[in-house]
């Protein structure tokens, strides 16, 4: 009789554990697809805004360095925060990181290698033209951010791109103002002019 009502305790423990390990597993499965599972369209974005938000900083961190600016340092600042953030957003997703070497104008694209060589090189040339070339960067980074808000869906990465869209928008009416300070005219060549004049308005 003992042995018996220790069979069916045993049985019980057993069915007991394997109900509970069972119900761990799924809650853990499903918590973590919820925090993790972004889809491809939405990695592709933060890979290549994560380059951006580089280029944006090394750009700035030159010309710093050029003209010993205390206005392009501290937009050089404020971009690595924007960058640190973004970095956030790709380890809490599982993304790797697309910034291997932070070195100033080495990037996984083409595209930004080319963008930061281009823009040094007329920044070089005098304060204008970097004030110029900073302004285009952030052009840059608000229509390619315009285009991922409309396609992302994940709530972290979209609160994260309307940050960074906030802080660009804020960075072109910046760099716009010291032209403006100087006399010279900016004509918008990434995004239309009647978005330029909101953000200058």
């Amino acid at each position: 009789m003992k042995n018996k009502h220790l069979i069916s305790f045993l049985l019980f423990a057993v069915f007991y554990f394997v109900i509970t390990m069972y119900n761990f597993s799924f809650s853990f499965a499903e918590t973590h697809l919820k925090i993790n599972y972004i889809n491809d369209e939405e990695k592709r974005s933060l890979e290549y805004m994560t380059q951006e938000e580089k280029l944006a900083r090394d750009y700035a961190s030159q010309m710093g360095t050029k003209y010993n600016s205390d206005f392009f340092n501290k937009v050089a600042a404020e971009k690595q925060d924007d960058l640190d953030k973004i970095k956030d957003i790709l380890k809490s997703k599982n993304v790797d990181d697309p910034v291997k070497n932070d070195e100033a104008g080495i990037y996984k694209s083409d595209t930004f290698k080319d963008i930061y060589t281009r823009l040094t090189d007329s920044g070089n040339l005098n304060v204008n033209e970097a004030f110029k070339g900073g302004a285009e960067i952030a052009e840059l980074q608000i229509k390619d951010l315009n285009k991922y808000l409309t396609s992302v869906s994940d709530k972290d990465i979209k609160d994260n791109y309307t940050e960074l869209k906030k802080n660009a928008e804020k960075n072109l009416k910046s760099y716009v103002n010291q032209l403006s300070q100087k006399g010279i005219g900016y004509f918008p060549k990434h995004i239309t002019a009647d978005d330029f004049n909101k953000i200058l308005n």
